[in-house]
């Protein structure tokens, strides 16, 4: 019963956090959703069992990208007037909508009973994921790598003709 009632909170911090990122145009509250969102993905993977997974999710995504987009954007010293128009009531209507259509599909999702998939006992362990992402998925492993590389490098290069 706790796990299940931890669960639903995490899941609505999760759909919180990606709806700031969706509606706000301040970069920092941008960074802040993007935090809670990656936070609760991290308490969601430790709920299914996967250690090794929660904990690379808290090193890359909550703790290495919200430090690198506050750096950028302290870096940059981005002004408010920067950030664009206003979204019109066009916009805000279809977020409404579609944040509305993918909450009434998580509550169907919750509500209607679906059969459970007993998980290995191996799930998210460290040698298993290490031996799948070496193997089987090591291209796209060193493409991710090599796109975040551009990403570092592209960001020094703005900040440097910006200063």
């Amino acid at each position: 019963m706790l796990e299940s009632i931890l669960f639903h909170i995490l899941v609505l911090c999760t759909l919180s956090g990606a709806g700031l990122v969706l509606l706000r145009r301040n970069p920092l509250a941008v960074t802040l959703g993007l935090f809670l969102t990656a936070t609760a993905c991290t308490g969601l993977y430790g709920l299914m069992s996967a250690g090794f997974l929660a904990v690379m999710q808290f090193i890359v995504f909550v703790s290495l990208v919200t430090v690198l987009l506050v750096f950028v954007f302290m870096l940059l010293n981005v002004h408010r007037e920067e950030f664009g128009q206003r979204r019109n009531a066009v916009s805000k209507v279809l977020s409404i909508a579609l944040v509305s259509l993918i909450s009434v599909n998580l509550v169907m999702a919750v509500v209607v009973k679906h059969d459970t998939v007993e998980l290995p006992d191996s799930f998210g362990a460290l040698k298993e994921v290490g031996t799948l992402l070496f193997t089987h998925y090591l291209l796209p492993f060193c493409m991710v790598g090599f796109i975040v590389l551009t990403a570092v490098i592209s960001a020094a290069v703005v900040a440097g003709r910006k200063a």
